[in-house]
């Protein structure tokens, strides 16, 4: 009964349900403007009017979300990429997912491959656009568009995982991998030189970890420095060679590039439109 009551109270003209605590999040995340880019703890602080330890809550949060990112270097946080990611997710009606949409459709066209984009959603990767081409092979994508950072096989999991704050990393590789074919992944140091792999090498691939003849092949999309999408290819074994994986890995990082660049202009639209 306490929670609830700290959670709902009466709003003082702002309505009967107010929900504080999201409330709170709310006015941390509209301190964030074009003259205020970067914020610090005592900045979020001093303006929100809340303890430090209450604002060092909310922002975890919402950087574990995605809606924050946070520069170890500089102690400052600034508006992550789920904002963008999620103006795509509310679909093909906003500007944002017909630029992606028509990226996508071109890779598909270029590469004659079935194209798959996801964003992180806390512990999970979601999938939030698949492309098929125009060949007979279709993929058995997951059931559900949520895919736990966990799954190790899933080459979207590893883009998002291998970008994630170590703590993210340690929690999800203390999670017993799960077997689903003779090349998949499961033990723990070897995830974690395939993570730092990612990484060093602009890429995460799937050999045949989930699906016998199925592999794939992803590579990030960078909104203002940070990972904000994971773009990926699925393709049948026998289209895999590696001067099918090179070319792949090509087109993938030119639309990416392209998607980012997008990405970033609109998103940047998005957060001006917010304060003026």
């Amino acid at each position: 009964m306490a929670e609830t009551m700290d959670d709902a109270q009466q709003g003082g003209g702002r309505g009967p349900q107010l929900v504080q605590s999201l409330s709170r999040g709310l006015g941390i995340l509209s301190q964030f403007t074009a003259e205020s880019r970067s914020l610090s703890l005592a900045d979020l602080s001093r303006r929100t009017g809340l303890h430090r330890a209450t604002v060092y809550r909310f922002a975890r949060t919402l950087e574990t979300e995605g809606f924050l990112t946070y520069d170890p270097d500089s102690g400052l946080y600034s508006v992550g990429p789920a904002w963008a990611a999620a103006l795509y997710s509310l679909g093909t009606d906003t500007v944002l997912a017909e630029i992606l949409n028509d990226d996508m459709h071109a890779l598909s066209e270029a590469v004659g491959e079935t194209v798959t984009l996801a964003v992180r959603r806390g512990d999970h990767v979601q999938i939030i656009a698949i492309t098929h081409s125009s060949r007979v092979f279709r993929p058995r994508l997951p059931s559900s568009s949520l895919v736990a950072l966990n799954e190790f096989w899933n080459v979207h999991a590893k883009i998002h995982l291998a970008h994630a704050s170590d703590d993210t990393r340690r929690r999800m590789l203390a999670i017993p991998a799960t077997r689903y074919t003779e090349n998949t992944m499961t033990d723990r140091k070897a995830i974690a030189a395939c993570l730092a792999k990612v990484v060093e090498e602009g890429a995460a691939y799937d050999l045949e970890e989930q699906q016998k003849g199925v592999c794939a092949i992803a590579v990030p999309v960078f909104e203002r420095g940070d990972v904000a999408l994971a773009l990926g290819v699925v393709v049948p074994v026998e289209r895999f060679a590696e001067s099918d994986v090179e070319r792949l890995r090509r087109e993938l990082t030119i639309v990416a590039g392209l998607m980012g660049a997008r990405l970033e202009k609109a998103a940047y639209a998005w957060r001006e439109a917010l304060v003026t």
